[in-house]
């Protein structure tokens, strides 16, 4: 599996955002900036998620994992996190009884033999429910624009 992370060359330093797996890091250079989004995702997920350069493309830079179902697994959960969404909000957002598919999905980079594979396509209906949910929220906070004639 395939997943990009955009380069952003400010002077002194070389940043790099990983949106699909919502890591943002930076480096000395192009290199150390790849290295250390390697790094990342190696100690968020203790180890169990794998990933190396594929190729570099102008701005991007693209990383490729064998271990697709683990990826996902992974990805998963810190989009969830970052969002600031539980289990049990996103169960709630996306009209499930439970949150426990959820968790197995969760848990699958962790500990194959506990969790569960999840498809692509499962994963971006979850994705795209979690970031609707966000795009409500903020939505919400927007404060209200009242004019007033004096």
């Amino acid at each position: 599996m395939l997943f990009h992370a955009k380069l952003e060359i400010d002077g002194k330093y070389v940043g790099i955002d990983c949106e699909p797996l919502a890591i943002s890091t930076q480096g000395k250079n192009v290199k150390d900036a790849l290295n250390m989004l390697i790094d990342a995702v190696d100690s968020l997920s203790e180890g169990k998620v794998k990933i190396e350069v594929f190729k570099q493309a102008g701005d991007y830079a693209f990383f490729k994992c064998n271990d697709s179902a683990s990826l996902l697994s992974f990805s998963l959960k810190r989009i969830r996190e970052e969002e600031g969404l539980s289990l049990g909000d996103v169960a709630d957002i996306l009209g499930l009884s439970s949150r426990n598919t959820l968790h197995r999905y969760e848990k699958y980079y962790q500990d194959p033999s506990k969790g569960s594979k999840i498809s692509v396509d499962k994963f971006m209906e979850i994705v795209a429910g979690i970031k609707s949910a966000h795009e409500d929220s903020i939505e919400e906070e927007k404060p209200e624009l009242v004019l007033m004639a004096v």
